[in-house]
């Protein structure tokens, strides 16, 4: 019985050690767990690493003219208001808004020039107040080019443009500044350079007329292209006139024939491909 007691009572000891130590340690444990939480909330201690990860003209890029020292230590997590300074509530002069909106803003809103850099605005800059000598409208053609580009009468089915100095009737306009406006193509040359030289060759026929050959209205195949070859000898003939290698291929063919193979009658994939 007695050994029983003593070691109930070693028992008892023992535990109320752990208890101790655990409680010794608690407080370290919490001290530390703490300190890394506080490592994390302050992760910027200075400009030089809130610019470093944010970029160096974060403070630009928002408003600010000046950026703060690197060494500069944060109270708390480092931002913009703590390390930028300087906000630029508005632009200050017209060269800051033409270094923003680039040089040509006032040409591209139809204004013929721009104030200096250096005037300074009431409030923020605009085209209002940073250009001047507003275009109402284009004066001559030369303008009217210069804006709508040179090729502006060639896109719109005109021949020829008149000359850059010639005054309008009001505002601009490819009526007054083109001429001679081509109603259809008058020749097979002018027919071939849309639809390509080869295309007589794709349609089946074995040979195009003259460029300079003049069309009865609107250029058209029957019109510029001859020798229409209704059916082919060969089936090189075919492959090249009439799509034949797409023809196989869409038909999932394995292969074609040779060339120089004779067609019966019409050339067709029954006669030119292969299983």
């Amino acid at each position: 019985m007695k050994i029983y007691q003593s070691i109930v009572a070693l028992a008892l000891v023992a535990c109320v050690g752990q208890q101790s130590a655990l409680a010794m340690a608690a407080p370290s444990f919490v001290e530390s767990h703490l300190s890394v939480r506080d490592s994390h909330m302050h992760s910027d201690e200075t400009c030089g690493e809130y610019f470093h990860r944010r970029g160096k003209d974060i403070c630009h890029r928002n408003g600010y003219e000046n950026r703060r020292n690197d060494s500069f230590k944060c109270d708390g997590d480092c931002s913009k208001r703590m390390c930028c300074k300087n906000k630029k509530e508005h632009h200050e002069t017209c060269g800051d808004y033409f270094h923003e909106k680039g040089k040509d803003v006032c040409h591209r809103n139809g204004y013929e020039n721009r104030r200096s850099s250096s005037t300074k605005c009431d409030g923020d800059c605009s085209k209002r107040m940073c250009c001047k000598n507003k275009k109402e409208h284009y004066d001559t053609c030369g303008d009217y080019f210069h804006e709508k580009g040179k090729d502006i009468c060639h896109r719109n089915g005109y021949e020829d443009r008149r000359s850059s100095s010639t005054k309008c009737d009001g505002d601009c306009s490819k009526r007054m500044c083109c001429k001679n406006k081509k109603e259809h193509h008058d020749t097979c040359g002018d027919y071939f350079d849309r639809k390509g030289k080869d295309y007589c060759n794709r349609k089946g026929y074995q040979n195009r007329r003259g460029h300079e050959n003049e069309c009865d209205g609107d250029c058209s195949r029957s019109q510029c292209c001859a020798n229409k070859q209704e059916h082919y000898q060969t089936c090189q003939e075919w492959y090249d006139h009439d799509h034949g290698r797409e023809k196989c291929k869409r038909g999932h063919y394995n292969s074609r024939r040779g060339g120089a193979y004779p067609c019966s009658g019409k050339c067709s994939p029954s006669q030119c491909c292969r299983e």
